[in-house]
């Protein structure tokens, strides 16, 4: 009885917060109309309500990813801030993505879903930040060469911040793909189904549905995108965090001191300052993120005596799925898995495949606005894939164009391509991947710049002390290169998804070098000023593609600059609003 009325209270108080919060947010903003005054406002103003939002985003998905983690796990996990992020961020976008499917987002839904949220994780997140408080006071203080590691990843994330705060600088696929769709969802209150098919729309496509969330933000069009270009900027600066806590699930028996800095370790691989690689409204960061974490609470995972651990793993599998691209890392990584699994490890068998069984249901539930809006919409839960599989319809002629231009876009995939001439082609990629440009040299310049820091690392394997799980992941890594070479295109930038795994194996072989002595020490220092010699010079290329082939911090240079005080290219605005009646709502297209 007790029960009973505990759940009808709930549901009661659920209802009220909802109510309030929807009269609040209507009250605040009650239409979809945004003052033309906006779009003239200085750029500083501008930047502290994206800024402000981008906060609301970020405490919001540490806050219920607390939550989660809470009542999942007796103890905390190691890199708990990191974990709480990449939960709580797949928790806000299929909560997007389930109101999108039912036709339930606007203006209100923009405050309602975060608010709702927060008030879900607040006790968590209070709680977390009182443990985190009390383990700072016992904290060591930081060394000289740990001091100066973060001073450099402090300068290379202000690059990107630079980079996010430029509409221009967005790329290509951003416009006409990642984009795209949410500004669609956005007009039209939800998901739409396509009467042709359109491929993109029905791709798995997490980041657009995060995405989404800023273009119902109530901003002017230029700054919608800025807020979607800092959702990226903080998912990435979220993958940074992982990778500590990813460098001491590889190596346990490595001292913890120093750990911490295993992040500016990402910054080796200055792919992410380049065009179409960089902060710039797309999603391989996005699906980055989940990557680092699958792989890390898959380690956890096994370790742990309670099948309630693997709950963790299930919400990161689900973030994977936010690109095609993922299969880079789920096809390697599922079997070994599964593998791991089925014998005895370092917990009961039938533990972790009650886990993993587990685990299959939360990635089923969150992935629902996926596979299940396909299956009804198109006949097809894996559409466009699976087509020979299910009777997919509608299935346009521009379906089938696209489909077939995939298909052939990679010559590897192509029924003229022999076993014998594939296999040869991907064993010399998975020697060459970082020492070729792979893609158009107008976006990179003429030296590649995937970064050669982990094909350099995995040399030193043999000669490391603790390597059995190092080994395991350059098996997961070079796959992964296997599998990217031998579907679709061949572009680095589709590596992404692999680099913040990459880079934990490299920050793992520099701790183990540094441990042995003052001579490998003097060669880690070596091989680090050598990359950055040969790179420092990335952030600056002129290879922006869609920007007059200029650089993307010359594009924020340029942004500040000239359009700093008002943004002169929205200074027309006020003229059109004043022609337009009181009651217009005029279609604004791109940007």
């Amino acid at each position: 009885m007790n029960g009973a009325r505990r759940w009808v209270a709930g549901i009661a108080g659920t209802a009220t917060l909802i109510v309030t919060m929807r009269w609040v947010a209507s009250f605040a903003f009650p239409t979809d109309r945004v003052p033309f005054d906006l779009f003239e406002s200085g750029l500083a103003p501008r930047l502290w309500s994206v800024w402000g939002y981008t906060l609301l985003f970020v405490v919001v998905s540490l806050a219920f990813g607390q939550f989660v983690i809470r009542r999942v796990l007796k103890n905390t996990p190691d890199g708990v801030w990191a974990l709480a992020f990449s939960t709580g961020a797949i928790s806000f976008a299929s909560t997007v993505a389930l109101f999108a499917w039912a036709q339930h987002i606007g203006y209100p839904f923009f405050w309602l879903l975060p608010l709702g949220m927060l008030a879900v994780g607040a006790p968590a997140f209070r709680d977390a930040l009182a443990e985190t408080a009390e383990r700072a006071k016992r904290a060591e203080a930081p060394t000289t060469i740990e001091i100066a590691a973060y001073l450099f990843g402090g300068a290379c994330i202000l690059l990107l911040l630079l980079q996010a705060v430029v509409p221009d600088n967005i790329n290509y696929d951003s416009f006409w793909y990642h984009l795209r769709s949410s500004e669609r969802n956005a007009i039209g209150g939800g998901f739409q189904r396509s009467p042709e098919g359109d491929i993109l729309l029905t791709l798995p496509q997490a980041s657009s549905w995060l995405y989404t969330w800023a273009f119902l933000a109530p901003l002017g069009p230029d700054d919608r995108v800025l807020l979607a270009m800092h959702l990226e900027l903080a998912v990435f600066i979220a993958t940074l965090s992982t990778l500590p806590a990813l460098v001491r699930a590889i190596a346990p028996n490595q001292e913890r001191r120093g750990s911490g800095a295993a992040w500016i370790a990402l910054f080796f691989f200055p792919s992410v300052f380049v065009y179409d690689t960089g902060i710039m409204g797309g999603a391989d960061h996005i699906v980055a993120l989940w990557a680092a974490t699958s792989v890390l609470t898959w380690l956890q995972a096994r370790e742990s005596s309670h099948s309630c651990a693997w709950l963790l793993f299930g919400f990161q599998l689900a973030g994977l799925g936010a690109k095609y691209s993922s299969m880079y890392l789920l096809v390697p990584m599922l079997p070994a898995v599964l593998i791991d699994a089925a014998r005895r490890g370092p917990v009961p068998r039938k533990h972790a495949l009650v886990g993993l069984a587990a685990a299959a249901g939360v990635v089923i539930l969150l992935t629902t606005p996926y596979w299940l809006r396909n299956w009804l919409w198109y006949n097809n839960p894996l559409y466009p894939f699976g087509s020979t599989i299910f009777h997919s319809s509608p299935w346009h002629e521009d379906a089938t164009a696209v489909s077939e231009f995939y298909a052939q876009s990679n010559v590897f995939t192509s029924a003229t391509a022999s076993s014998s001439f594939r296999i040869e082609a991907t064993l010399r990629a998975l020697l060459d991947y970082h020492s070729k440009t792979y893609g158009w040299s107008d976006m990179t310049g003429p030296q590649p710049v995937m970064g050669s820091a982990y094909f350099m690392s995995m040399m030193l394997i043999a000669f490391l002390p603790e390597r059995k799980r190092l080994v395991l992941l350059a098996l997961l890594i070079n796959a992964g290169i296997a599998v990217w070479f031998n579907t679709h295109q061949h572009h680095m930038r589709y590596l992404t998804i692999l680099t913040p795994l990459m880079a934990a194996g490299v920050a793992v072989s520099a701790r183990s070098m540094w441990q042995l002595g003052w001579l490998p020490r003097a060669g880690v220092l070596t091989t680090a000023a050598f990359l950055l010699t040969a790179y420092a010079d990335v952030p600056f290329r002129r290879t922006h593609r869609l920007h007059r082939q200029t650089s993307p911090i010359e594009n924020a240079a340029e942004f500040i600059v000239k359009r700093g005080p008002v943004s002169a290219r929205m200074q027309k605005w006020r003229d059109i609003g004043a022609a337009l009646p009181p009651q217009a709502k005029p279609l604004i297209h791109a940007i």
